[in-house]
């Protein structure tokens, strides 16, 4: 159980034993908290669910997300996916968060949290080796975000049943807000919805006391002349006694001395009571965005589409979709290692909620079958049901059509490879730059905490001495961060080029070493152009009589802003062609052409098509290139053995 769940468990009697005529510094602020209405009623988020448009809304979404499968996937090389079971997450999230309680409830009572209040909260607990092991509930009244005081980081502070308060660092907490201002903090649907809420609230209590007094709004009785006051307490007493309250309804009255009643008020008819109270039904739906009809306002079905299923499918687009987004992307970045967000993603099962009816669904797998996209297998898979074991996995086309296999010319497969690589380099470039990302984070703290003891009281030389001792155990630390990202990328890329010239998928002893040499050229970049720069900035202000912390204050503002991008652009591209060379030459290719894309500058649009042998380059160091087109001529300072030629080039290199 996780240390703050525990804390609240503990003080639980306490609370159910308190006293109430002076309760916790947390109830009388949560009690307290009844936002008041126009229409008189006060409403939070508790008592919003006693309105039935607010409870079959809410619990409807809580119902539908929590009875979603939730699957942990690993991504596939060169596509697709499988289920990873044998994930520790798999089985926190698909089955059991904690020990106490079932995924299905965990889920339920987040997502009504959601619903009511705007944010739901649960404690992550972690093991020894730093992996989430459970998940408890917390109650989104007792928790707070904000930013602390001394660094600016992202706390939690949550109040304890006894009125006191503890404080959890944001990666202990997974926080799912709804619609936020701030990206924080989500608002409280309820809050912004109390009126509608208040109104029908309002509704509901007019009708029970309309039918609990007899039905009537009112009544006068009238006497032609004076009653003396005994007469007219008696009159009174025995009249409400033998007529009010839903019991006594339509009982004869017996009236006297020529006495006559009256009725009084406005028939609910007339305030359009019905009207009202479905107006505020579908004014709920409306603001949770659920068809009417789902919470059984039938009246109004139609305008969701024609059709209960066109509806349904509706509902499942545009409501369970987008909150299916936001708990797979909080999920994904609470609970899984960044190393791991290239290889694993979290994700709902939504097909069953998108199908048609059988007849569409049957009729969209003949047209795939005939045209050769589904099999027999797949379209058994998707109605899940059982594989057919002989000839279920085999394509079908039509007989006037060319197999697609042989359709493939080589050109043609080098450009589907090509693209496959490049879709590789933008999804693996965002992994890239939390990296570069980290390391520039650590440079900062250390070197301007270094800087500040250093360069005012001892001068350069001994921050020089600081720097280079600082690079050159930071050289682990740059591998370490980055490792993770080069080996699963070279991996991807190797598989799609593999597949691209006949060989086979996999990292070779080779490939592992020509993986590991281009690590450590990375490293060696880059902590020689950062201690460069450092010393260079540091020395420079001294050297022009300004504030030396300033400018490296302001180079590292530099850094943080573009290096990270700068360094997710350029290795997704360089990394990607260095492993696909090393490819195609384990598997025996003798030449290479340059392919550009699909619009490119000048000189990349001068290189497309050019072929040299394997081991040679395209341009020398120093060696001048102004193709047809191009503005100035082009030096390359490095020998060219592929792409890219420049920052931002997406060319690629290709076997010939």
């Amino acid at each position: 159980m996780g240390i703050l769940s525990r804390a609240l468990e503990g003080r639980a009697t306490k609370i159910t034993g308190g006293n109430l005529s002076n309760p916790p510094t947390w109830m009388r602020e949560f009690f307290g908290s009844l936002g008041g209405t126009a229409s008189g009623i006060a409403v939070d988020e508790k008592m919003a669910l006693r309105f039935i448009a607010v409870f079959a809304c809410a619990t409807l979404l809580a119902d539908v997300m929590s009875s979603l499968p939730l699957f942990v996937y690993r991504r596939l090389t060169p596509r697709g996916k499988e289920r990873a079971t044998e994930h520790p997450l798999y089985r926190l999230l698909h089955d059991q968060p904690n020990p106490e309680i079932a995924s299905f409830q965990w889920r339920h009572t987040k997502q009504l949290h959601l619903g009511l209040w705007g944010n739901c909260y649960s404690e992550i607990e972690f093991n020894g080796a730093g992996r989430p092991m459970a998940l408890w509930p917390l109650t989104p009244w007792r928790v707070t975000p904000e930013r602390g005081e001394t660094r600016g980081e992202l706390v939690y502070r949550v109040k304890l049943p006894d009125g006191g308060e503890a404080k959890l660092a944001a990666p202990q907490v997974l926080h799912i807000p709804w619609v936020s201002l701030n990206g924080l903090v989500g608002l409280s649907p309820i809050g912004l919805a109390r009126e509608a809420v208040g109104l029908g609230l309002a509704a509901e209590e007019f009708g029970s006391r309309f039918f609990g007094n007899d039905a009537r709004p009112g009544a006068v009785l009238t006497h032609p002349g004076s009653l003396s006051d005994p007469a007219y307490q008696r009159l009174k007493e025995e009249y409400s006694a033998a007529h009010k309250g839903l019991k006594q309804s339509h009982r004869m009255a017996i009236l006297e001395e020529g006495m006559d009643i009256k009725a009084i008020g406005i028939p609910p008819e007339d305030a359009q009571f019905l009207e009202t109270r479905q107006f505020q039904t579908a004014e709920i739906a409306r603001f949770y965005r659920v068809p009417p009809h789902m919470i059984g306002d039938v009246e109004r079905a139609t305008s969701w589409g024609t059709g209960i299923e066109a509806q349904s499918i509706g509902f499942a687009m545009y409501t369970i979709v987008p909150w299916a987004s936001r708990w797979e992307q909080t999920l994904a970045l609470k609970l899984l290692p960044g190393r791991e967000r290239a290889e694993f993603f979290i994700k709902f099962l939504l097909e069953g909620l998108l199908r048609g009816d059988f007849k569409t669904r049957h009729e969209g797998y003949a047209l795939g079958r005939q045209w050769g996209w589904y099999s027999a297998n797949d379209v058994n898979e998707m109605e899940d049901r059982n594989p057919i074991p002989q000839g279920g996995d085999e394509y079908l086309v039509p007989l006037n059509m060319v197999p697609a296999a042989g359709a493939r010319s080589a050109q043609a497969v080098e450009r589907r490879s090509a693209e496959g690589r490049r879709r590789l380099a933008v999804a693996f470039r965002r992994m890239f730059e939390d990296a570069a990302a980290r390391i520039v984070r650590r440079e900062q703290a250390d070197i301007m905490r270094a800087a500040k003891k250093m360069l005012a009281a001892r001068g350069m030389t001994d921050f020089e001495a600081f720097v280079a001792e600082f690079y050159g155990e930071h050289e682990e630390f740059v591998r370490q961060a980055t490792a993770p990202a080069f080996r699963t990328y070279a991996e991807a890329v190797q598989a799609e080029a593999a597949a691209e010239v006949g060989a086979e998928a996999g990292m070779t002893p080779a490939m592992e070493t020509f993986t590991a040499s281009y690590i450590a050229a990375f490293v060696a970049r880059w902590v020689g152009s950062s201690r460069g720069q450092i010393v260079s900035v540091a020395g420079e202000a001294l050297r022009d009589g300004s504030d030396p912390l300033e400018a490296l204050r302001t180079r590292f503002e530099e850094w943080a802003e573009r290096r990270p991008e700068k360094t997710g652009d350029w290795e997704t591209a360089r990394a990607g062609n260095a492993v696909t060379l090393k490819t195609y030459q384990d598997a025996g290719i003798q030449r290479k052409i340059w392919m550009a894309s699909a619009n490119p500058c000048p000189y990349c649009a001068g290189l497309n098509g050019a072929t040299v042998e394997i081991t040679r380059q395209f341009l020398a160091a120093g060696e001048s290139f102004q193709p047809e087109g191009a503005d100035a001529a082009f030096v390359t300072d490095t020998t060219m053995g592929h792409p890219p030629l420049h920052k931002g080039c997406q060319c690629v290199v290709a076997p010939a």
